[in-house]
């Protein structure tokens, strides 16, 4: 019964999946909101303890990323007809789903911006962002001759590709993977297309730029400044200044004011 599960049983089912940290937080999750249902159609009187976090030992990976020559290396390497997507995520700190389902009419030139209202799921275009929340996004002056340069098409997609046999021959995930990994094994670059483009990206403005959490944030349109902890950890400009500073007397800061 319901009402039946408590803390103890948690911790149970937890030990009982298999695999990582992250799949048995999942499974536990997942039974978690079926609980809540439960309570709020009053089935349950109340909601067990959850198993604290650090039961799971999930370990977060360090963000990796390429930096800025690096990354632009690998655009330039892939054929000419396909690098203005590529060019696109690098410049605007989007996700590759939203690009393949950007339009034309999401440009709006009197703003001199994109609007981004739609994303990719399971190949299909969906009326939402993952976040579902539209999002404006500043056309950066370095891609303007990019989008100029692309030939006309009939298509109501922004980014297309003449050997596509999707509706509007837009691009789809697979696509731009397999060419983005060729382009990087060309280079002897190992790293997937969402790290090499978008996390790239972010982790440039902080670490080449210089840019702080709470302006990485407003530039990526993330919705909390907890989405930029990875990319501060990995703020690798930062922690060798602190590293290398030179440590000043209070007595000579004195001086130094005097």
């Amino acid at each position: 019964m319901l009402h039946e599960i408590q803390y103890d049983t948690l911790i149970a089912l937890a030990n009982s999946v298999p695999g990582t940290g992250k799949t048995k937080k999942n499974v536990v999750d997942t039974l978690t909101c079926c609980l809540r249902f439960a309570k709020k159609a009053k089935r349950i009187p109340e909601m067990p303890e959850a198993p604290e976090k650090s039961l799971y030992k999930i370990r977060k990976p360090a963000i990796v990323w390429l930096p800025s020559d690096r990354q632009e290396a690998v655009i330039r390497t892939i054929p000419k007809e396909h690098q203005p997507i590529f060019w696109f995520l690098k410049y605007h700190l989007r996700r590759p789903g939203e690009a393949i389902a950007l339009r034309k009419e999401d440009y709006d030139p009197g703003l001199d911006c994109f609007i981004m209202r739609r994303g990719i799921s399971a190949n299909k275009e969906i009326e939402r962002t993952k976040t579902g929340e539209e999002v404006m996004v500043p056309c950066v002056s370095t891609f303007k001759p990019i989008m100029k340069s692309m030939p006309p098409t009939f298509s109501p997609y922004m980014f297309t590709w003449s050997g596509s046999h999707t509706e509007g021959q837009r691009y789809t995930h697979k696509v731009l993977r397999r060419i983005w990994d060729e382009a990087c094994a060309e280079l002897g670059e190992d790293i997937t297309l969402y790290s090499g483009t978008k996390r790239s990206t972010a982790s440039q403005l902080m670490n080449e730029k210089g840019l702080s959490r709470s302006e990485l944030q407003e530039a990526g349109s993330w919705a909390s400044i907890q989405s930029t902890e990875a990319y501060a950890s990995a703020n690798l400009a930062l922690k060798r200044d602190l590293l290398e500073r030179k440590v000043i007397s209070i007595s000579e800061k004195r001086k130094k004011a005097k």
